[in-house]
């Protein structure tokens, strides 16, 4: 009963903060208020009035305070009062219902412009609004013409790295805002292993998108496979991203064994209705003869990052081997030089022996001869 108690609590809570935008957003201050605004500014005041006197907070200069309160003032005090309040939110709607009648062309006017204003203050605030604020300013630095840089190498500096330096940038951002991310709000479940279907299932709740990937696999492999989904981490560095609503949504989540970033893979987030992230250049109002009609397309260029790293780390293994290889024929053609070292000594050794035998056995020879003659 506590835990329904509170979700109800929490609902309450949500829809009154609905009713307070809904107030909030009902009229506009003006030098000379329409009829509709004036009454509705006299039923917020009501309300107020109310509010206070069944708090026990209602003072001898309370009326000259209503009065004197901005719309802001008046709207945030029915905010708070109406949590405590809330049998009078009913009365207050139909009040406020009833009022309409008094509307003209002008407050639907308002209105309109109103709900304009919200949305842009709101789209202000999103990320794809952000991302490209702070790459505009990133890039604007970059673009200037140092104070003491030279003409022609300012030129070269832009003819040579504007795209390079431009994708970076665009890169950054993105991952600075990827970073702001609250990591408690991403989830990952293994679910058990299907036997009869040989399908192993993933969950993931991320920034409060959740789907399932479905895989199939092997009964023989499906523990190892298990062991890694259950044991890996979620790199959201190197996950892929797009927009939804104008925020950042996952677009491929990539998981790594942990102290093994090298065993990894990446699941596709199964949310639709997304798009690209795309930045046009142009769009920026940027002087820059080189990035002209140039559009940044993040998953192009994450993909060509990623092939061009597989690459480098392609040669990178291949330089290692060759000079493995190398090293391995060094240690061969020393090890012969040394063999046929060791086997010129010996056969020069045994030369040797032999020389000095012969030249003994002719030493000997001739002692022989002198001996007899001399007999």
């Amino acid at each position: 009963m506590a835990k329904i108690s509170l979700n109800m609590r929490k609902l309450k809570i949500i829809w009154l903060l609905s009713l307070f935008i809904f107030i909030s957003n009902g009229v506009y201050s003006s030098t000379q208020p329409t009829k509709y605004q004036r009454k509705v500014l006299e039923i917020k005041r009501k309300y107020v009035k109310k509010i206070l006197i069944e708090g026990g907070k209602w003072r001898s200069n309370s009326n000259l305070q209503i009065r004197n309160a901005s719309e802001d003032e008046l709207d945030a005090s029915l905010f708070m009062g109406f949590l405590v309040c809330s049998h009078l939110v009913d009365n207050y709607k139909r009040e406020l219902k009833r009022a309409e009648r008094f509307k003209t062309k002008k407050d639907y006017q308002y209105e309109k412009e109103l709900k304009e204003k919200k949305l842009k203050e709101k789209y202000e605030k999103t990320d794809r609004r952000i991302i490209f604020r702070n790459i505009k300013g990133k890039f604007e630095n970059w673009n200037k013409r140092g104070e003491f840089e030279e003409k022609e190498i300012y030129l070269n500096r832009l003819k040579n790295q504007s795209h390079m330096v431009f994708d970076s940038i665009c890169l950054d951002e993105i991952q600075n805002q990827v970073v702001k991310m609250n990591e408690y709000r991403w989830k990952k479940e293994v679910l058990p292993y299907d036997p009869e279907n040989e399908i192993l299932s993933i969950t993931f709740d991320i920034e409060g998108f959740k789907w399932t990937n479905k895989y199939s696999i092997s009964f023989k492999d499906a523990k190892i496979y298990k062991d890694f989904y259950y044991y890996s981490e979620i790199n959201k560095k190197k996950s892929y991203w797009c927009f939804y609503n104008n925020n950042l949504c996952p677009k491929a989540i990539r998981l790594e064994e942990p102290n093994h970033t090298d065993n990894n893979t990446l699941c596709d987030a199964l949310v639709e209705n997304t798009e690209n992230i795309i930045y046009t250049f142009d769009k920026f109002e940027i002087q820059n003869q080189y990035l002209i009609g140039y559009t940044f397309d993040y998953i192009k260029v994450i993909k060509k990052q990623e092939k061009e790293r597989l690459e480098k780390k392609k040669k990178e293994e291949e330089r290692k081997e060759l000079e493995k290889l190398k090293r391995k024929q060094r240690r061969i053609l020393e090890e012969h030089r040394k063999l046929k070292k060791q086997e010129e000594e010996r056969l020069e050794k045994k030369k040797k022996e032999k020389e000095k035998k012969e030249l003994d056995e002719l030493k000997k020879k001739l002692k022989n001869t002198i001996i007899i003659k001399t007999l």
